[in-house]
């Protein structure tokens, strides 16, 4: 997902449309002559965890043969030495020179390696939270949770994830600038949004037409009942029978404007530390609490609880905490902008890769310049007129 990110930031929809159509293909292939001569959850969980593979392979092909993409992304260095001025450093958010963070290949690498340790670390819980429910309590439940998954991203986040991406992108930039009453006013817009879409759309949309959404998103178990040996699995996703899967797919649907705000509030504070470039210390929070949360709450779940709707929950336990974590961080970093204090966002990109960027070299100098943003993009204009 981390590289996969890079795509739509760099306008490389092209690449991203022909990635995502090698890794379905990939998929499809799988299922149509893998899954289907020997259909068990095993050969499912392999072809998921090999499809990620590929995805890998491929984007970091994409990176290595196109050095076009390495300045663009930020991966080339120039010092500020040699003949007639050549190369630039990077400058920090009050206009001067430095030395120090993303000075080289390494440190940005470094950052990209902490961005991929939080979003598999997130990736991982939800994994081993399916992989469990689906052995300990059967397909029924396996169903249970996989429809609970697809309604929460149809039913809110996906709506939501137009704030988070525009958080990362646009919140970067008005770091970079200096405009950090903007990157403000961007967080509490994304903030009310967020809360908006999971208190009020995703409630409205799933509470009064919870049995609807249930047979809607069940409607390929229904094929189940066709047959008296199948029925356990399809008494397991509906309820009313033997199998021990404790809830029924209706209740779990009571979850879902829960589950959808817990994540997309989730996603903004990690949205809000990416634009921020606070990576090692969300590496470490998310490392803490997939070991020291997650770990301790599926076992939890395996010998105390081992029923459905417990394991949605599960699935969102590190998430919950690592809001809190990700939000008190955010906070002090917006005290530090508020006070001009340097932080991990204390380095603004050069003027030439600027000048490629959305916004214009002049507005990441932050001096004497006007403090408006709004001035900022008419001196921008006026400069576009007079060249």
């Amino acid at each position: 997902m981390a590289f996969r990110g890079f795509a739509p930031g760099l306008g490389d929809i092209l690449t991203f449309m022909v990635i995502g159509i090698l890794k379905t293909g990939f998929h499809l292939f799988g299922v149509i002559f893998l899954f289907a001569p020997n259909p068990n959850l095993k050969v499912l969980a392999e072809l998921r965890l090999l499809q990620a593979g590929l995805g890998i392979v491929l984007w970091s092909i994409n990176i290595l043969v196109r050095p076009g993409l390495h300045e663009r992304m930020g991966l080339t260095w120039r010092s500020r030495g040699g003949s007639g001025g050549g190369g630039a450093a990077l400058v920090a958010g009050n206009g001067s020179a430095t030395s120090g963070a993303r000075s080289s290949k390494t440190a940005i690498l470094k950052d990209g390696l902490y961005a991929m340790i939080v979003e598999v670390s997130n990736e991982f819980a939800k994994t081993i939270s399916v992989y469990f429910v689906a052995v300990t309590l059967g397909a029924g439940a396996f169903y249970q949770v996989s429809a609970n998954t697809s309604a929460y991203q149809i039913y809110g986040l996906a709506l939501a994830s137009a704030a988070l991406i525009n958080m990362k992108l646009t919140g970067s930039q008005f770091i970079m600038a200096g405009l950090h009453k903007h990157f403000t006013w961007l967080l509490e817009f994304c903030t009310v949004f967020c809360v908006l879409v999971g208190l009020v759309f995703s409630t409205w949309q799933t509470l009064p037409h919870t049995l609807g959404i249930s047979f809607n998103l069940g409607e390929q178990a229904c094929q189940y009942a066709a047959e008296s040996a199948c029925l356990p699995i399809y008494e397991g996703v509906f309820g009313g029978g033997l199998q021990g899967s404790g809830t029924s797919i209706q209740q779990t649907m009571y979850t879902v404007s829960t589950i959808m705000l817990i994540r997309a509030m989730y996603r903004l504070v990690r949205s809000g530390l990416y634009a921020c470039q606070d990576f090692k210390w969300m590496a470490k929070i998310s490392i803490g609490c997939f070991i020291c949360i997650f770990l301790p709450a599926i076992v939890l779940w395996h010998y105390f609880l081992k029923t459905t709707l417990a394991a949605v929950f599960i699935m969102v336990v590190p998430n919950i905490v690592a809001t809190f974590a990700f939000g008190w961080r955010l906070r002090s970093n917006l005290h530090k902008m508020s006070r001009s204090e340097a932080g991990p966002w204390g380095t603004s990109i050069d003027p030439e890769t600027a000048a490629r960027s959305f916004l214009r070299p002049a507005s990441f100098m932050v001096g004497d310049g006007p403090s408006s943003f709004n001035e900022r993009i008419e001196q921008t204009q006026l400069g576009d007129v007079a060249s």
